[in-house]
């Protein structure tokens, strides 16, 4: 290989890796200024909320309230508190097995 090929891949490996770490201080930079902004903002109280999709709970201290827009009001029921039983089963395809590791054997005296 030829003394000038030598110095120009070398010179290309310089510039990619010279380019490599540009591009990671630049990312670097980047997401600490969004990351900047994002707490300014969060520390302002600014909160975006489109007019279009209003939050589906409010909470005031202890107390949760829903928005007259919320989506989720229609899926709610009001109805009269009533005690009523409740029947609970459940079915589950399964099967049971012995940990051989934690079964013993106990067997009746064999008559001889």
């Amino acid at each position: 290989m030829a003394q000038s090929d030598r110095h120009h891949r070398s010179l290309s490996r310089g510039y990619a890796f010279a380019a490599m770490v540009l591009l990671l201080i630049g990312i670097g930079l980047g997401a600490g200024g969004y990351r900047l902004i994002a707490v300014s903002r969060d520390q302002a109280g600014f909160r975006e909320t489109p007019a279009n999709n209003p939050p589906n709970i409010v909470r005031d201290g202890d107390k949760i309230t829903v928005p007259e827009r919320s989506p989720l009001r229609s899926k709610l029921e009001i109805g009269p508190v009533a005690n009523k039983p409740i029947q609970r089963t459940l079915v589950l395809p399964a099967v049971v097995e012995a940990d051989p590791a934690r079964l013993a054997k106990v067997l009746p005296p064999h008559p001889d």
